[in-house]
């Protein structure tokens, strides 16, 4: 039986993360045609939170290159008339005209091809980029490595050279904080995920396994 969508999507640190970003969004969405792009979104996970938050009447488009991703978003955005979804790959999303639309880069900048031309290819639409990227050196990833056998980050960074990056493609670094501290990779029971969105507040300051930047493009 298929869980409550609420349910589903409360897991650790997805939920988390979209929690942050509803209070960070707001300062940039100054125009009312302003849209929000979350690609490659997978699940949507984040985009759900924000909908769901009610804090947002802008336009959502949700892009990522499995259908059957799309399809699992496609049963929350079809109650969101100013939210879209589409199967594609990320490099033919439309960016060719200048807008000031903002880029939702959740966990994968690390994982995606030829990302130079990507950021280069999309700047002229988005104004702002907010990233989720994960600390690669850190136990959490280290062990997610050693469990599964999969390394999938073909681009590795760190936080200096990810910021570094993004300045080489017309971007400063205008916010930073760390995000996620639980080894959630150890904790592999579908309902402990969702457990540890109640733990984590009461578990004190720690180093995060990810860390969370909002980029904005020189100029304007």
């Amino acid at each position: 039986m298929a869980l409550p969508a609420d349910l589903a999507y409360y897991y650790y640190p997805q939920y988390r993360w979209a929690r942050r970003l509803c209070a960070l969004l707001p300062p940039y969405l100054t125009d009312h045609d302003t849209q929000v792009v979350d690609a490659p979104c997978g699940d949507g996970v984040i985009s759900y939170w924000l909908l769901r938050s009610g804090k947002f009447a802008h336009r959502f488009q949700l892009f990522d290159r499995s259908p059957e991703s799309i399809a699992q978003v496609e049963r929350f955005t079809a109650g969101h008339p100013a939210a879209t979804a589409a199967a594609c790959d990320i490099f033919t999303i439309p960016a060719a005209e200048p807008r000031r639309d903002v880029w939702l880069l959740v966990n994968s900048l690390y994982l995606l091809p030829e990302i130079d031309r990507l950021v280069a290819q999309m700047r002229p639409r988005f104004r702002v980029i907010i990233g989720i990227f994960p600390h690669l050196d850190r136990p959490n990833i280290r062990y997610y490595i050693r469990r599964t056998g999969r390394d999938e980050n073909i681009n590795r960074m760190n936080v200096a050279e990810t910021v570094g990056f993004f300045a080489r493609h017309g971007y400063r670094l205008e916010h930073r904080e760390d995000q996620g501290f639980i080894a959630q990779f150890r904790w592999s029971g579908p309902g402990l995920r969702r457990l540890l969105n109640v733990l984590e507040p009461m578990a004190g300051k720690r180093q995060g396994n990810y860390w969370l930047g909002v980029f904005v493009r020189d100029g304007g």
